[in-house]
C-alpha cells in the first residue's frame, strides 16, 4: 500500500498490538476485492494498479472444537 492515499473517517480504539482494522465502509468503497483467506491477502485495483494488503499470520487463532469452548464457558448448545 506504499504511496496509496486514503481519505476516510477513522475511529480510535485500543487494539492491543493490532495497527489497523479495515472497516466495512472503506472496504465496500473498493468495489471488487480478491481475497485469499489462507494467506490473509486482499487485492484490489486502484488507478489501474493492483494494490495488495497482507494480514499478519501471527495474529490468527488456533482452531478449537465447539465442545471444548462450550465446556470451558460452561454453556449448553441447543439445536
Amino acid at each position: 500500500m506504499e504511496g496509496l492515499k486514503v481519505n476516510e473517517k477513522f475511529y480510535l480504539f485500543k487494539l492491543g498490538g493490532v495497527d489497523l482494522i479495515l472497516g466495512v465502509t472503506w472496504l465496500a468503497s473498493l468495489g471488487e476485492v480478491k481475497i485469499n483467506w489462507r494467506n490473509l491477502t486482499k487485492s484490489f485495483d486502484h488507478r489501474e494498479e493492483e494494490i495488495m494488503i497482507k494480514g499478519d499470520l501471527t495474529l490468527t487463532k488456533k482452531v478449537v472444537p465447539l465442545e471444548a469452548l462450550l465446556k470451558k464457558q460452561k454453556l449448553k448448545l441447543y439445536l
